[in-house]
């Protein structure tokens, strides 16, 4: 694995353990539809949150986040 990609595995244990206090599954590196892969993936019940973690801020991560949009409720960047 990467070096930046071992850093921004970092932020999944704060986010995992807040999606899980809201009663979300959390699910890591999934496929996604558009070819690529989702960082974290929240379900509950119709609701799902997708989450591109980064180590700083970026088109590259609104770009990002705006591809997973067209098949998620709500898309997020995490830094």
């Amino acid at each position: 694995m990467p070096a930046a990609r071992q850093r921004e595995a970092q932020l999944y244990p704060a986010l995992k353990r807040y999606f899980l206090q809201q009663g979300y599954k959390v699910y890591a590196e999934l496929p996604a539809p558009h070819g690529g892969y989702v960082d974290l993936l929240a379900i509950r019940d119709a609701r799902t949150v997708a989450v591109e973690m980064k180590l700083r801020f970026s088109r590259i991560a609104l770009r990002q986040a705006a591809r997973n949009r067209k098949f998620v409720w709500q898309s997020l960047v995490a830094v």
